[in-house]
């Protein structure tokens, strides 16, 4: 019987195997090792050397047992394999791509549960507070609005008719001195060819607050990302990107090359796929000056998708892998170990 050093260095070794091979060869070696417990340790270590410098060659035995119509003796490596296609690249080329699409609504749909913790709203004091630091002594209503993505705000109005001229220009000064920082916004100063006039909108920030003033008698209060966000956003990406090529793992073993299920499944997985990727992907590229961060389109770009746009994707996958469970064939079952 082999106990101790002897026995996790088996386990080690046949972990190296494959799996239809690896109890067959470990009882082998264990049986060795047993008759050459009478020759002592080193004898015994000798021999566990020789089988790691032939485990190699014993490995290379396998695959040509398999290769010349024997029976499987592990599962073929490398990634077309692993998704259940080992002759077809496409399958890889797929999988990357779906991973890619789930990681995205990952990130998106994380990123829409991180906005429910995040930094609440000014109190009824606070919003108080900052009416008389935007425009100190004048009238100033507050009401309930949306941000760019649905999600509460607060809109704060000048009362008509009152006179804010000779306090517009001291707006910024006033945040900085109450703790907002100022953010430039790229698009200040630039002539607007459809209103004729030029923007003067001001964007501050403090706190999780985004302040938004539009130069005139209208400015916003609504909620900015936090940092931890980021960690948010990539762990769901990472588990959509795994559920994603996992999904198409199934989908690869269970739905053999040019089947019926594969034929159909992929008649709606590959227009899908490739043309979301491109309208969703897109955005990331092509943000216009806003006085936004690109940060900040990032999470406003990721909750537009969370929150509606592109969800029937979803019944897209649901048709796909209903089409493969229901036409596909039963995965094929490993060789047995003895």
């Amino acid at each position: 019987m082999v106990t101790g050093p002897g026995r996790a260095a088996l386990a080690v070794l046949a972990a190296l195997l494959p799996a239809g091979f690896r109890q067959r060869q470990r009882a082998e070696w264990a049986a060795d090792l047993a008759d050459l417990a009478a020759h002592g340790t080193v004898t015994r270590w000798r021999y566990l050397l020789a089988v790691a410098w032939t485990l190699p060659a014993l490995r290379a035995a396998a695959r040509a047992t398999t290769a010349a119509g024997g029976p499987s003796l592990f599962t073929p490596r490398g990634f077309r394999a692993v998704l259940g296609r080992p002759g077809d690249r496409g399958i890889v080329v797929l999988a990357v791509l779906v991973s890619m699409l789930a990681g995205l609504y990952g990130a998106a749909h994380a990123t829409r549960l991180g906005w429910e913790f995040i930094r609440p709203l000014p109190t009824a004091q606070q919003s108080a507070e900052l009416r008389q630091v935007m425009f100190p002594g004048v009238p100033v209503g507050t009401e309930p609005t949306e941000d760019s993505n649905g999600f509460p705000a607060l809109g704060h109005a000048v009362a008509e008719g009152a006179d804010i001229s000779g306090l517009v220009p001291g707006v910024r000064d006033r945040l900085v001195a109450a703790g907002w920082r100022i953010r430039e916004n790229p698009a200040a100063g630039k002539y607007v060819t459809e209103t004729l006039e030029f923007e003067d909108d001001l964007y501050a920030v403090r706190d999780g607050l985004l302040l938004y003033y539009d130069g005139e008698t209208w400015f916003t209060v609504e909620r900015a990302a936090p940092y931890w966000m980021g960690w948010v956003a990539s762990a769901g990406a990472l588990l959509g990107a795994l559920l994603g090529w996992l999904m198409t793992g199934w989908a690869g073993r269970r739905a053999a090359a040019g089947s019926v299920a594969a034929q159909l499944a992929g008649a709606f997985a590959w227009p899908t796929v490739v043309v979301v990727l491109a309208l969703l992907y897109g955005p990331f590229l092509l943000f216009f000056d806003s006085g936004l961060t690109y940060a900040e389109e990032v999470w406003s770009h990721l909750l537009h998708i969370a929150t509606g746009v592109a969800n029937w994707v979803g019944v897209v996958a649901a048709t796909a892998l209903a089409i493969v469970a229901v036409l596909g064939r039963s995965p094929t079952s490993q060789p047995v170990e003895p």
